[in-house]
């Protein structure tokens, strides 16, 4: 990674503007289903996550929105369990608690994308902010730290100033679907901005057999 003589730090307010929820509303909008129809993949998800907290966190009973634990204490009672092969209940054994986990990540992705797509479609005068300041930015002289797991600075850049290749500082591929094939893709030098996401990002991918990053 080049150097650069302006660092930006951005947090979940950042993304707020583009619509997507702060930390306070994340669950609530993560079990949101009330603009889905009966057969929404989304939808079917969060019932199997609502169904998984209502056993392991509510003894059966069902949890609202406010009563759920914060998703960092579920991934870490997820890991632990799957880690060591042991079951969470009588219900949940190690591969299902790595299904639950994978379910949630999946929900987490599609709630953010959804969110940001509403408030593109509506935007109100945050979004017009944040379109400002993706067309004053100079991604030749300025680098970004996000706390963020979203999109929210790589899709402003690429529609704004068409900037497509973001370099990550941990030597990811940039690649692409094609035919439900995963492909390299190749990138232009010229057009890049320096990104670090010491969180990760719901556009990464890790390959375990071959042990590369690579990201779409």
């Amino acid at each position: 990674m080049t150097s650069s003589n302006n660092l930006i730090v951005v947090g979940a307010g950042f993304s707020f503007n583009a619509g997507l929820p702060l930390a306070s509303d994340f669950t609530s909008q993560l079990l949101d289903v009330d603009r889905m129809n009966e057969e929404a993949p989304s939808k079917r998800l969060v019932e199997f996550i609502q169904q998984f907290v209502d056993i392991a966190f509510g003894e059966g009973q069902e949890r609202t929105a406010d009563e759920w634990p914060e998703l960092e204490d579920i991934f870490t009672l997820l890991d632990l369990s799957a880690n060591t092969g042991h079951h969470l209940g009588p219900d949940y054994s190690a591969s299902d608690i790595r299904t639950v986990r994978r379910a949630i990540i999946v929900r987490m992705i599609r709630m953010l994308h959804q969110t940001y797509i509403r408030r593109q479609k509506n935007p109100d005068s945050k979004w017009k902010k944040l379109e400002d300041f993706f067309s004053c930015f100079d991604a030749s002289n300025t680098a970004v730290l996000s706390m963020n797991w979203d999109t929210v600075i790589e899709q402003g850049l690429a529609r704004t100033q068409n900037i497509r290749n973001v370099d990550y500082g941990c030597f990811a591929h940039a690649c692409r679907f094609k035919q439900n094939k995963l492909q390299y893709r190749k990138t232009e030098a010229d057009k890049s901005v320096r990104l670090l996401k010491p969180h990760g990002s719901v556009n990464w991918l890790y390959c375990d057999a071959c042990r590369e990053m690579m990201w779409v």
